[in-house]
């Protein structure tokens, strides 16, 4: 009986090893910066605490707040948080007093309804920085906020690459033009059109149809130029950096797009590029009971 358990154990733990992480294992946070919050709080809903082992919002699996292995906590805290957000269908976290995350229905429209603050940390407890791509949170009365991957795509598994020009001589860095929205009257016309009154839901609906097309062509890249062109294009033949880097992209609120944003479209003569990400073996840590899933931060 001791030698078959013993052996049931050791299938399993191979299965464990085996298995891969599929995009909806994956926590795709993007950073939207250091917010102010106040008693009317901007996130109503405290998901999840590792201040208060009392709270209803607090996870044994997770635990208290590590301080010495700070880092590796955030990662996990985080990305427990943007598992418990995803599944209420909120789109944005707040994390908050070192060890705290809130987020609500209205959280998307809200969160920086009292302005922006310079309260925030990274995992090194030195002060944040909107233009460096690592991980944040709040001080007291203070959220650090992330959106949650892309709306529409969000279980694609797929990254920004970046922001990058196109001089427009063949072959172009992105060689396929898959697809247009800017004009009809083209044969690649998909049947939209730039919706610029409502850019903030038209765009990243836009960008998932770009992903959707360049995966029906089996395609690992794709890239949205001149505000509504899909550009795709495989390792073998996509060279997006060979007119060097730029900074004509734009979000979903004709802002420059902030450090990897997950909804980011190109201007003329630029693309923003992005690319499919292969399934990856899913972390096994046994020294410890942290919440094991990938968590990528932007």
């Amino acid at each position: 009986m001791a030698r078959l358990l013993v052996l049931a154990v050791v299938l399993l733990a191979g299965n464990a090893l085996a298995k891969t992480c599929k995009p909806e294992h994956n926590c795709k946070l993007e950073k939207l910066g250091c917010y102010n919050d106040n008693y009317q709080r901007t996130m109503p809903e405290l998901l999840l605490s590792g201040r208060d082992t009392s709270s209803p919002s607090y996870d044994d699996e997770i635990g208290e707040i590590k301080w010495d292995k700070y880092e590796k906590y955030i990662l996990d805290f985080a990305c427990r948080c943007a598992t418990i957000a995803s599944e209420k269908g909120y789109t944005v976290i707040g994390l908050q007093f070192y060890g705290e995350c809130w987020s609500g229905p209205d959280a998307a429209q809200d969160y920086a309804k009292y302005g922006k603050s310079k309260e925030c940390i990274d995992t090194k407890y030195q002060p944040s920085s909107d233009n460096t791509c690592g991980k944040d949170i709040g001080k007291s009365w203070t959220n650090y906020v992330f959106r949650l991957a892309t709306p529409g795509c969000a279980h694609e598994n797929i990254e920004p690459v970046g922001c990058f020009h196109d001089n427009l001589k063949a072959p172009r860095p992105v060689p396929t033009y898959t697809h247009n929205e800017r004009d009809y009257s083209l044969p690649n016309w998909n049947g939209h059109l730039i919706d610029w009154e409502h850019w903030l839901t038209y765009s990243p609906a836009m960008v998932c149809r770009c992903q959707a097309a360049a995966k029906k062509a089996g395609h690992n890249y794709f890239a949205i130029q001149f505000w509504g062109e899909c550009w795709t294009g495989t390792d073998a033949d996509v060279h997006f950096a060979r007119n060097g880097v730029s900074t004509n992209c734009r979000d979903e609120y004709f802002k420059p797009c902030t450090c990897n944003s997950y909804i980011c479209v190109g201007m003329a003569y630029t693309n923003y590029v992005y690319k499919f990400k292969s399934d990856v073996p899913c972390p096994v840590d046994d020294a410890d009971n942290s919440f094991h899933k990938t968590i990528e931060i932007w």
